[in-house]
């Protein structure tokens, strides 16, 4: 696919190039790491054309996390479910982590002397080129203090590996050239120029003081003042701290926010499908999953409470083994479930405001009226006619169901439609498991065919199937 994407750019004669990271493109082509294309700010309708020919998700950082003349978007490979990260530049940004103070007019040189990779099909800046900006990148990025222990602590810049990967390919001649010119454009007054040509880039950490002299150089080209320079990154850094800790930990649709329910009965993998699913989402969009079931490993402080005070109404029945004992009891159900619905409505507002904010919600265990994931005391047939004869008791269950109604469907309601019989070839069971495994699929099963909003996943499949097919369905939202 991304063959294909470069290819579509170099048939409309779209000047670009891999201007960051050319050592990594294995990386690149796997999607394991970002993709930094320079575009000819003058190709950009043409280039927006090229992108709605492709799966492609328009995608935004945090709001304090913005740059100029970047774009993101994420470009979704359906054959092999990868997704490629891209991040579009307009102009060369570079400078201090949580900063990027500094814009270097150099974007049509770059773009004029770019060259064809020796093994992928795609265009990247001339090695003999990026050595240059990479230097100039670690003399503004990094301080003296890191320099120095960088060299004694022989501890790795990040930067290093790249270093030697352009090395072994440049050209010292050719090096030298390419400073000059450089020095010209940016008005260095030589200090380029003489760096490469007294060979202190072969051994940069040798040379730490010339190496530090190259920052004058860019100083012009700085966005952003003396003291903003410290006060933006400490800033930047908190607030990410803040997000990480939210799990609001990457970049958002610019469409917005999503909210997935995915249901099935018991054992027809949506956790195991859910959980892969944000697993692989995770590492470029902002997802979570929130669980909406209500057993002991979720109950909530409040919850805790007044299920113990519902112990006291639901003992009755073993005093009493009349009618009275049994609507004591029934309303001491009722109660329990009020905790359970305490809990879900605390977690499901919780989404909504992620969602809000960007972020992709997935449910896991959605009440479905009358089937699963609700209060049972209220369709089990056993409990129906006694509380038809109580009017207390269809009071309180009136004004719970009232309030379930605060479960609106999801934006895309999926339903992992799953036989019973391979749930139970999937995990053992005996026979009274089972049977209440067949009930409970009866019951959703007529619940989702009376909703024209679910989409139907065949979960008889293998799990890697059922994965690949809700993400296509999401996909398909997204892009």
């Amino acid at each position: 696919m991304l063959n294909q994407f470069f290819n579509r750019l170099s048939k409309e004669s779209i000047l670009y190039c891999h201007w960051k990271s050319i050592d990594k493109m294995d990386r690149v082509y796997e999607g394991s790491t970002d993709i930094d294309l320079l575009i000819d700010v003058n190709s950009i309708s043409k280039f927006n054309q090229i992108l709605s020919e492709f799966n492609i998700i328009n995608i935004k950082p945090r709001l304090w996390m913005t740059y100029p003349s970047m774009n993101d978007y994420l470009l979704i490979d359906d054959k092999n479910g990868r997704y490629y990260h891209l991040h579009l530049h307009y102009k060369l940004i570079m400078g201090k982590k949580n900063a990027k103070e500094i814009i270097l007019p150099l974007e049509n040189f770059y773009l004029q002397n770019s060259v064809k990779h020796d093994r992928y099909d795609t265009f990247i800046i001339d090695p003999n080129i990026d050595i240059i900006t990479l230097l100039l990148r670690i003399s503004i990025k990094y301080n003296l203090i890191k320099l120095f222990y960088s060299k004694i602590l022989k501890s790795k810049l990040s930067e290093l590996d790249e270093y030697k990967y352009l090395l072994s390919k440049c050209n010292d001649g050719q090096v030298k050239i390419n400073a000059e010119k450089i020095d010209i454009k940016l008005n260095g007054n030589g200090r380029i120029k003489n760096y490469f040509a007294n060979d202190f880039y072969k051994e940069p950490l040798s040379n730490i003081y010339q190496l530090r002299r190259l920052r004058h150089v860019l100083y012009p080209y700085r966005r952003i003042k003396s003291y903003g320079l410290y006060l933006i990154p400490f800033i930047r850094k908190y607030l990410n701290l803040y997000a990480i800790l939210g799990r609001n930990n990457s970049k958002h649709p610019i469409q917005g926010g999503l909210s997935i329910a995915v249901v099935g009965c018991d054992g027809s993998g949506k956790t195991t499908v859910v959980n892969k699913i944000i697993k692989e989402l995770r590492s470029k969009l902002s997802a979570r999953k929130y669980y909406l079931g209500f057993n002991k490993r979720s109950y909530s402080f409040i919850a805790r409470i007044i299920i113990f005070i519902s112990y006291f109404p639901r003992a009755i029945k073993f005093i009493f083994k009349n009618n009275l004992g049994k609507k004591i009891n029934i309303f001491g159900q009722i109660l329990s479930e009020y905790a359970g619905y305490l809990d879900r409505k605390n977690k499901y507002l919780k989404s909504i405001y992620d969602k809000n904010n960007g972020m992709i919600a997935f449910y896991e265990r959605y009440p479905l009226k009358n089937t699963i994931d609700y209060p049972q005391c209220f369709y089990h047939s056993s409990y129906i006619d006694i509380i038809k004869g109580s009017k207390t008791l269809s009071y309180f269950k009136n004004k719970l169901e009232r309030k379930y109604n605060l479960f609106a469907p999801a934006d895309i309601n999926i339903f992992i439609d799953t036989d019973p019989n391979i749930i139970r070839q999937r995990r053992s069971m005996d026979d009274l498991t089972f049977n209440k495994i067949k009930d409970k699929y009866k019951r959703v099963k007529i619940y989702v065919d009376s909703k024209q909003y679910f989409i139907h996943i065949d979960g008889n499949d293998s799990l890697e199937k059922v994965t690949r097919n809700i993400k296509t369905e999401i996909l398909n939202r997204l892009c």
